[in-house]
């Protein structure tokens, strides 16, 4: 790591992770859910929830804020999202689902930030997100994605802050990025991105923060 920010990155970064629905799990195994309000308890079978309880949860449609992650919900659930207009933030990270979500996803008008890390998101799915012009932050960790997949993230101009951890990302991916003139923050920790690549980067947006 080369960034002494990383206490900055992480506080930012759980301010992400918040669930509006309370998801319980009784002695039988069984999930029961409240749409309207509440956090996830600490230790919360998150694997137990999947698309059932996520369509309860879509039932109200004001909420902005959404952490799915670790949970059972598929590309099918994803379908279900389309109804929250409203939602700000969504973490779907570590499920399984694939680059079909994204065509759900891209049609959240007012989403701000979408962490999809460790999914099997691709550079594929990336053609989609290139229409979501108003995402501040996007994670990215630990997927299928390489240099020519960073060509479609380049016309998200109010993107801010970006993961690329553990992807198989290179300089040529970078350069791809100078176009993103509001870019504050850019992890490319265990990828092929060389100190040139970092250079070039900085000269085309000075004020941007890299660890790697």
């Amino acid at each position: 790591m080369h960034d002494s920010s990383s206490r900055w990155l992480w506080l930012q970064s759980g301010i992400l992770v918040v669930c509006m629905a309370q998801i319980l799990v009784s002695a039988d195994g069984n999930v029961s859910i409240d749409s309207k309000n509440g956090i996830l308890p600490e230790g919360t079978v998150r694997n137990q929830v999947g698309d059932a309880e996520l369509e309860v949860l879509c039932r109200t449609t004001e909420k902005r804020r959404l952490d799915l992650s670790q949970s059972k919900v598929t590309d099918i659930g994803v379908t279900q999202l389309s109804v929250m207009k409203h939602l700000l933030f969504l973490d779907v990270s570590q499920t399984q689902i694939t680059n079909t979500s994204l065509v759900s996803i891209k049609d959240l008008p007012e989403l701000r930030s979408l962490m999809l890390n460790e999914t099997k998101v691709s550079n594929v799915g990336l053609a989609s997100l290139s229409q979501m012009k108003s995402l501040r932050v996007l994670g990215l960790d630990h997927c299928r994605i390489s240099d020519c997949g960073l060509k479609h993230i380049r016309n998200m101009e109010l993107l801010e802050w970006l993961y690329l951890n553990d992807t198989n990302i290179s300089d040529a991916g970078i350069d791809h990025l100078t176009a993103l003139r509001r870019l504050k923050f850019l992890s490319v920790v265990n990828t092929r991105v060389t100190q040139e690549g970092i250079d070039r980067l900085h000269l085309a947006i000075p004020a941007v923060r890299i660890r790697y």
